[in-house]
């Protein structure tokens, strides 16, 4: 007992040692919105390219860079998806700029980036 009441006052008299910080990391996150065309969305002539827009998320998905995307109901923001850690960023944003709906303007994509602060992003089983 003696020696466990010696220790702990040694413990305590020893400085803590402060731990950095975790350092921020940041998900790359893609917003849609409405583009100055998004009116013509509903227009049976675009349906092709408002299935492009769709396919190309879900190729993302498929080649696990896509945690998750998704809608959202109303406006302003329409949709938005996380992207991986270690996602190239680059060829997101080149291949979103040449999403057919992005370039006739019915969808408008902001990049942002997210840093997760509390909870966390589990994958689904399976992926």
């Amino acid at each position: 007992m003696k020696y466990l009441l010696l220790t702990l006052a040694l413990l305590s008299a020893v400085p803590a040692v402060a731990q950095p910080a975790p350092a921020a990391v940041s998900h790359m996150t893609v917003f849609n919105r409405p583009g100055p065309e998004f009116a013509k969305a509903h227009d049976p002539a675009n349906r092709a390219l408002i299935i492009a827009h769709q396919r190309l998320y879900q190729q993302f998905a498929r080649e696990g860079v896509l945690i998750a995307g998704g809608r959202f109901e109303g406006e302003p923001v329409l949709g938005l998806s996380v992207f991986t850690l270690d996602v190239d960023r680059g060829a997101v944003r080149r291949a979103l700029e040449e999403d057919p709906a992005v370039k006739a303007g019915i969808v408008a994509i902001e990049f942002r980036d997210w840093q997760l602060q509390m909870g966390g992003l589990a994958r689904p089983a399976g992926d």
